[in-house]
């Protein structure tokens, strides 16, 4: 097998679900033998996770290529960037020579596409890590989203896709009419790094999240008061949360209204590396995403969340659910009480309860970042044509679009780039 040298763009280095698969897929591409270059367009990057990387893989920061500076592009919406590519510092930074390129949202597409004017013959390739990633709402006639739509679905074949779950792949078959594609890649983990702890006890009786706390993730509000339900039962549990975001000052005041201040605690951010320490003595872990994986790696039965959700609802703990399909509204699996699957892994024997842990961590060995690395190989080994390159005079229109769709709708342009994350017609 020849080795590959691989270009992988992110908006960020900070710790979050894309930023740290980048890191363990970059380990994986590594271990086989390939090269992997990472190019971030902010400076908003976590030191740590930059010195991880950085170990394994050259990173290139955006405006390290710009014929503008760091200083100007901070104070300017990232899509302006696009004119100023110079092409004598992107060799200068870059590789002679790239066989695949994956952007891994809608905002790095559009420079993996102007990269890929230098580097035709790598395989371009986009991971869908949000449901609603390419969403973006055009019902306002807003024409940045037309644009923003038209160059997923022109800039890529179909068949270079790919989905992080089952149920990704079927709302993006429904909304743009694509063909099944199979591109199921899950956010994998790195098995190794999450070993199963055989000395888990149910009578500890500690109730972990990891996550950002942000307004879609409305268990958190959920569970407040669920606890407070489960204490007022004559359980003594104790609840604790890892992570930080815009909604913790509101989660904090809710805390002293229930008042279970003595219950929950809030530990703000945890740097990646020391997840696993802090919760190997929980006794079940709610949330979503790879952190909800990686609680299943080390046996903790990890009660998925639905992010978006209406009411206090699950599909289950993950070794129950069928397929990956674990966090998304609406997708007809059945659903359950959040509250009752949890007194009912708190009720169970110690021997019942390791059983649980046991097939916890079967599951997450089926979302093995090993398997994510063979999907890879896999697809690339197909060497499928990866569409028609947006040229030049398109980048200019996206500027032009952007200025009309300020005007006629006053609307902040980040507003209309979130847009995507509520689109209904993802539902």
């Amino acid at each position: 097998m020849q080795n590959k040298n691989h270009l992988i763009l992110v908006n960020t280095l900070s710790y979050g679900g894309i930023e740290t698969f980048v890191l363990r897929i970059s380990q994986q591409f590594v271990g086989i033998g390939d090269k992997v270059t990472v190019v971030v367009l902010t400076r908003n990057f976590s030191p740590e996770i930059v010195s991880e990387i950085s170990g394994i893989a050259k990173i290139v920061f955006l405006d390290q290529f710009l014929d503008i500076g760091a200083l100007k592009i901070s104070k300017l919406p990232i899509f302006f960037s696009v004119f100023s590519i110079n092409r004598k510092k992107l060799r200068v930074f870059f590789d002679q020579e790239y066989d695949h390129i994956h952007a891994t949202d809608s905002i790095t597409l559009i420079y993996a596409n102007l990269v890929k004017k230098f580097f035709q013959n790598a395989i371009l390739t986009c991971g869908i890590y949000h449901i609603g990633e390419f969403m973006y709402d055009v019902s306002p006639r807003l024409r940045l989203s037309f644009w923003m739509n038209n160059l997923f679905k022109k800039s890529l074949d179909t068949r270079n896709i790919i989905y992080y779950n089952e149920y990704c792949e079927e709302v993006y078959r429904r909304v743009y009419h694509f063909e099944k594609s199979n591109n199921i890649f899950p956010i994998g983990v790195d098995l190794a790094n999450w070993d199963f702890l055989p000395d888990r006890n149910v009578k500890k009786l500690k109730i972990v999240t990891v996550g950002r706390l942000v307004d879609f993730k409305t268990y958190h509000f959920f569970m407040l008061d669920i606890v407070q339900e489960v204490l007022s039962m004559g359980i003594n549990v104790n609840y604790v949360i890892y992570g930080d975001g815009p909604l913790r000052s509101t989660l904090e005041k809710r805390v002293v209204e229930l008042g279970i201040s003595n219950t929950v605690q809030f530990k703000g951010a945890v740097r990646y590396d020391t997840i696993k320490t802090l919760i190997r003595d929980s006794c079940i872990f709610v949330g979503s995403g790879t952190a909800l994986v990686e609680a299943a790696a080390l046996g903790i039965p990890a009660l998925a969340m639905i992010d978006g959700a209406d009411l206090p609802i699950t599909y289950g703990y993950i070794h129950e659910i069928s397929g990956i399909s674990f966090q998304e509204k609406a997708t007809g699996q059945k659903e359950f009480s959040i509250k009752e699957k949890l007194l009912n892994v708190l009720k169970l024997s110690d021997l019942e309860y390791f059983e649980i842990c046991k097939k916890s961590r079967a599951k997450a060995e089926s979302l093995s970042i090993k398997i994510t690395l063979r999907k890879f190989i896999e697809l690339l080994d197909k060497k499928i044509d990866s569409g028609t390159v947006f040229e030049q005079y398109k980048m200019f229109e996206l500027l032009f679009l952007v200025f009309i769709d300020l005007l006629q709708f006053n609307k902040k342009l980040s507003n209309i780039y979130n847009s995507r994350y509520k689109n209904t017609k993802i539902l």
